[in-house]
């Protein structure tokens, strides 16, 4: 539901924020008048219009009143017309679009309500980076072997070291890139930031129909082998167990919600009391990280737990509370989560593997229906399961057949006696003397 922005007085009312505030004014739904509040006292007009489905292209106007040369909202919404149109006209024909704009594109249709913040500066970095060298380029001009000299010199580049945002120059680390270690870390990475780079060219070419997939699908290709071991590592049963012994209040909550459903820590932070549903022991999932909502089933165990949690709380009171009674904040529970490991005994993991990675790794390991861990996980499809966790199926596939066969009557010692085989030519031609009729087949 959109929020009044009529006045000064409604207007002050809203929470300072990246994304505006928006209100369709006309007929045309297409058409938004927005107010983007970035400070205390400072307020924009924004005008806005929808392109294509879910791509949109906006503009800041004019400041608010009561600035000296601020508009009103009956004058910012006379002038949102002429802006509209110029933002409509200045659409970039699909064979011109370069990469910087279908970047642009890509980063406003991410940037959306739910989306975890930490999440879209990486993939802003990602997409700056691809951006940095083809920015200036048409997406159609772009050539095999030019994307994958580009992916081989970033993959040979050291890391890029934090600089400060007035530095006029790039710091790298002192690493020996000799080292394989380095070498594979660097790879990932690179994999990574190529990952974004055919995101937004795939985000182009699906919207506006710029350029070749076949192009950036075969200059783009990841480099392989590059994924350290330590990666596949999950808790095991007796781990959970030391562990959850080993935390306490708040961040023992969370840690067993999260390891008995999958969800992500960030969903289960953001849930409050109301968004649990006793009767069918659901968590609605409202905030996740594709912005699609969904429902995830709980243990009779983790649902009684949950009703202790929720009891006595008011429907938009947190669910999960730290010690001190508040929402737990993002990584602030990360210094608690290391020595709770320390005390367990455990090998370091972080809390996403100790707990959404090991709920998929030991739903598969069981033999669980795939399609039912991946909407618990929240997964589209089961292509990101059998990414990341096919191994684990594949051993409880010949898990299963080692169970079931080989079947009592075909044991050694049983009632059936195996067949003599001939061992020679010559036994081949007595038995079809013999059996003149089999011959014959």
């Amino acid at each position: 539901m959109s929020k009044p922005i009529r006045t000064a007085a409604q207007r002050a009312k809203l929470a300072q924020r990246k994304q505006p505030y928006y209100v369709q004014p006309f007929a045309d739904t297409a058409v938004s008048l927005g107010v983007r509040r970035s400070g205390r006292d400072r307020y924009a007009w924004v005008a806005r219009v929808r392109v294509a489905p879910n791509q949109y292209k906006q503009t800041v106007f004019a400041q608010c009143d009561p600035y000296p040369d601020g508009l009103s909202y009956d004058d910012a919404l006379a002038e949102l017309p002429s802006h509209v149109d110029a933002l409509r006209r200045t659409e970039t024909p699909a064979d011109e679009l370069t990469v910087r704009e279908a970047a642009d594109l890509y980063l406003i249709a991410k940037d959306r309500p739910g989306k975890s913040r930490r999440a879209l500066e990486t993939i802003t970095a990602h997409a700056n980076r691809f951006a940095a060298t083809f920015g200036a380029r048409a997406i159609v001009s772009l050539t095999v072997a030019e994307l994958e000299q580009w992916r081989d010199e970033l993959a040979n580049t050291p890391p890029k070291r934090r600089s400060a945002i007035s530095a006029k120059a790039e710091r790298f680390a002192d690493v020996d890139m000799s080292d394989p270690e380095v070498r594979r870390r660097r790879e990932m990475s690179t994999n990574r930031i190529m990952t974004t780079a055919k995101a937004l060219l795939n985000f182009a070419h699906d919207r506006r129909e710029a350029g070749n997939p076949d192009i950036w699908r075969k200059g783009l290709s990841a480099f392989e082998q590059v994924h350290d071991e330590r990666d596949e590592r999950f808790l095991s049963s007796d781990e959970i167990q030391r562990v959850t012994n080993a935390l306490s209040g708040g961040l023992r909550d969370l840690f067993v919600v999260c390891v008995n459903t999958g969800a992500r820590v960030g969903e289960v932070i953001s849930l409050d009391c109301g968004h649990f549903e006793p009767e069918r022991n659901e968590l609605a999932i409202l905030r996740t990280k594709t912005g699609k909502r969904r429902r995830i089933r709980v243990s009779q165990e983790i649902g009684a737990h949950l009703c202790t949690l929720a009891a006595g709380r008011g429907a938009h009171d947190p669910l999960i509370r730290n010690d001190k009674g508040e929402r737990f904040g993002r990584n602030t529970y990360s210094r608690p989560w290391k020595v709770a490991l320390e005390r367990a005994g455990v090998e370091y993991l972080s809390f996403y593997r100790a707990t959404r990675h090991t709920f998929a790794s030991h739903a598969v390991q069981s033999g669980a229906n795939l399609l039912a861990v991946a909407k618990q996980l929240g997964h589209g499809s089961l292509d990101m399961l059998r990414k990341n966790y096919g191994h684990l199926s594949d051993q409880a596939a010949q898990d299963l057949v080692d169970k079931l066969a080989p079947a009592p009557s075909f044991k050694h010692g049983g009632s059936v006696e195996p067949i003599a085989m001939p061992r020679a030519a010559s036994d081949i031609t007595n038995i079809a003397r013999r059996s003149p009729r089999r011959a014959a087949r």
